[in-house]
């Protein structure tokens, strides 16, 4: 553990600097900055960290279960993450930047917050958190965990500092059958494994007003592909897909939505670079019957994306990223494709190939074929089958969750205090 910290404390030199640098130049605010530090807003109750977007999204209803028993500080890692939580408006909520995994830091956040739960969504390992944490017997737990093989590899090389915390998890609710056997082989007591869940397949994104919907996209539904969440070199392949497909089908059209909106300038270039009629969500263009291409590069707009395609290429899944979520894309009638990397969601994508609710494509001559063979008809039958092969998780079994969770929290607030 004095090894982790030693380094951990050099890393932070430069990870400081960054935070302090972006406040100096206005990237981030001073508010922001304090935070990090372990300074602003927190409300005395349970403590619930979702990393980014897709996680606070994800655990949304478990955060509104749990604000109708008291108050509850939600953290993120990232200021987009954490605007998105205050705009849910929940009356008992506190968002926030998450303290940096640093003792003082750390120290800061808990004298304003006196958490009497810890709750991390997905994949949040942190051991100095987990041991002031344990220090003042505050119950720690895991809730939607993703323990990828190479994850599990990496902790594993770091079993005296992760092992003595994983086994002091009072619960831990993984994603899927092959975190469970990973945590376990970490650490984590047999008694504190739960069935598993994944959050993801709770989340219930509202569809976009068609009015709203036309007028930021006005092409046909059942003419539009889907490109969601891609990274990079994934947005060169779905050109190159795309350009074969309209040589076949050149009613085509393309969204291009892009992970990080932050490489905007970047697929722009990319995009200017090609003959087709671009245009760009975040500049305000128009979009017109002659657009082929837009680049949505955007925050919070997905559910007007996956309303306005019939077929989706899921990204990350071609750029060793573990693929994102097939769950929002099916639950809007999407066709989906993917590339060979999903380990993100080992046993959706398992389940979705079984029942032929999805292709696989490895390249972009594969996806290019596939977008000018998916009919209308046939990208149908395949979001049929998508959906029949995701089984979602049920509002009582969140409500059975979070009662868990105010039980273990009412557990420590009783307890006394060493």
């Amino acid at each position: 553990m004095l090894l982790y910290r030693l380094l951990l404390t050099i890393a932070l030199v430069p990870i400081f600097t960054a935070f302090f640098l972006r406040a100096v130049r206005g990237r981030e605010s001073w508010a922001d900055f304090r935070e990090r530090m372990g300074g602003g807003p927190a409300a005395p109750g349970p403590w619930v960290h979702a990393a980014s977007v897709g996680e606070a999204n994800s655990a949304r209803g478990l955060v509104t279960a749990l604000v109708a028993g008291g108050p509850v500080t939600l953290t993120c890692n990232t200021v987009n993450a954490r605007d998105t939580v205050r705009g849910w408006n929940l009356y008992g909520l506190t968002p926030r930047l998450a303290p940096l995994d640093q003792r003082l830091c750390l120290a800061a956040f808990l004298r304003r917050a006196r958490p009497c739960l810890y709750v991390g969504v997905e994949n949040e390992i942190w051991p100095n958190r987990f041991a002031l944490l344990a220090r003042r017997g505050i119950p720690r737990v895991l809730i939607s965990a993703r323990l990828s093989e190479r994850s599990a590899e990496r902790w594993s090389r770091w079993g005296v500092v992760v092992g003595p915390h994983l086994a002091g998890l009072s619960l831990v609710v993984p994603q899927d059958a092959s975190s469970a056997e990973r945590f376990a082989d970490l650490g984590v007591a047999e008694a504190s494994l739960a069935d598993p869940m994944t959050l993801k397949a709770s989340v219930s994104l509202a569809a976009p007003q068609e009015p709203a919907r036309r007028a930021a996209w006005p092409h046909a539904r059942e003419l539009t592909c889907l490109a969601a969440s891609t990274h990079t070199p994934e947005e060169r392949i779905v050109l190159e897909a795309f350009l074969e497909a309209r040589k076949e089908r050149p009613e085509l059209r393309l969204i291009l939505a892009i992970r990080h909106p932050a490489r905007g300038d970047e697929v722009a270039a990319l995009l200017s670079k090609t003959s087709f009629r671009v245009a760009r969500r975040s500049t305000g263009d128009v979009v017109t019957e002659e657009t082929d291409i837009l680049l949505a590069d955007t925050l919070g707009e997905m559910p007007l994306w996956y309303a306005s395609a019939s077929i989706c290429w899921v990204g990350g899944s071609l750029s060793d990223r573990g693929g994102h979520t097939p769950y929002e894309p099916a639950s809007f009638g999407c066709a989906l494709l993917h590339g060979p990397d999903t380990s993100n969601f080992a046993e959706a994508y398992a389940a979705l190939d079984k029942a032929g609710g999805a292709l696989r494509v490895g390249n972009a001559a594969e996806l290019g074929r596939a977008l000018a063979c998916l009919t209308p008809d046939a990208a149908a039958e395949l979001a049929r089958k998508a959906q029949i092969a995701l089984t979602p998780v049920t509002p009582d079994r969140i409500a059975a969750l979070a009662a868990r969770l105010r039980a273990l929290a009412q557990t420590s607030r009783n307890a006394p205090r060493g």
